[in-house]
């Protein structure tokens, strides 16, 4: 299996990726800063995971090479882009034919700090209903919705496939 952890942060959620898919797996590990992607390599080399490849990406690309990837998690990454349909075009171009990808994101929190540069949701987040639309848009088709995530009653968790009637299927 290959995995992708975009937005991987401080690379815990890779290194658990990485360690679940085995020695004959692999995982992309994706940020867009050249520091993060390089402590995200180093991070994994300690651990001595040499099943990880750290990626940098922005804000319209995921640095992702096309049909890679059985499995794509974001996770608490999707209410920071400043252009989500470019990403959703990047993730689905890197997705493969019958692909998962699993989103974690949280409802809107109107106490927390603004999000410069990104749309305007109500809050730092995203509505799940909002994201499922969105997701729609660009070809994707939900397959499965957790209302709550890991014991948090803001974060949920949905999981989508390419829509395989839809033109950017052809991997």
């Amino acid at each position: 299996m290959v995995a992708a952890d975009v937005g991987a942060g401080e690379g815990e959620w890779t290194e658990a990726l990485a360690r679940a898919v085995g020695p004959q797996g692999h995982v992309f590990s994706t940020e867009i800063e050249t520091g993060m992607v390089d402590d995200l390599r180093a991070r994994m080399e300690r651990q001595g995971l040499a099943n990880v490849t750290a990626v940098l990406g922005n804000q319209v690309e995921s640095g992702l090479p096309p049909a890679c990837c059985d499995g794509i998690l974001l996770r608490m990454v999707y209410h920071h882009f400043e252009n989500p349909s470019a990403m959703r075009i990047s993730l689905r171009r890197a997705l493969r034919r019958n692909g998962y990808l699993a989103i974690v994101d949280i409802n809107p929190q109107k106490d927390w700090r603004r999000l410069e540069d990104v749309p305007e949701r109500g809050g730092h987040g995203i509505a799940p209903g909002e994201l499922i639309l969105e997701m729609a848009s660009d070809g994707f088709e939900l397959v499965d919705h957790h209302d709550q995530w890991n014991g948090d009653e803001d974060r949920y968790c949905v999981v989508f496939q390419p829509r395989i009637d839809d033109d950017h299927s052809s991997n």
